[in-house]
């Protein structure tokens, strides 16, 4: 299950679900047990982002969607991106030697 809302005016404009009926995913998801810590860890105030600054990132990313382009988007380097708590398949493979990909490469 995933969840879109469009704020404009701090109301909710638009609503967006998605719902995967995929029996992998949801062993995936149910066999995590729970949420990465890190996803429900308060950050510290020095880590905090304005919301100014989390639309610029948002907007980079459509950008670097659009152009095609990771490098326009701020991602760590240890970025990972996981579809229904699965990773696609994320590896790059030339005559039986395979690199991981990057989320910026992807």
């Amino acid at each position: 299950f995933a969840l879109r809302l469009k704020i404009d005016h701090r109301l909710i404009r638009e609503v967006e679900t998605v719902v995967v009926r995929d029996p992998a995913a949801a062993k995936a998801i149910e066999a995590s047990g729970q949420p990465d810590p890190l996803l429900v860890t308060a950050l510290t105030t020095t880590e905090r982002r304005s919301r100014d600054e989390l639309i610029a990132i948002a907007n980079k990313y459509s950008e670097g969607i659009e152009h095609n382009d990771g490098n326009l988007v701020p991602f760590d380097p240890e970025c990972n991106r996981l579809q229904n708590r699965m990773a696609p398949n994320h590896h790059l493979c030339h005559k039986s030697r395979c690199r991981l990909l990057t989320c910026a490469v992807q």
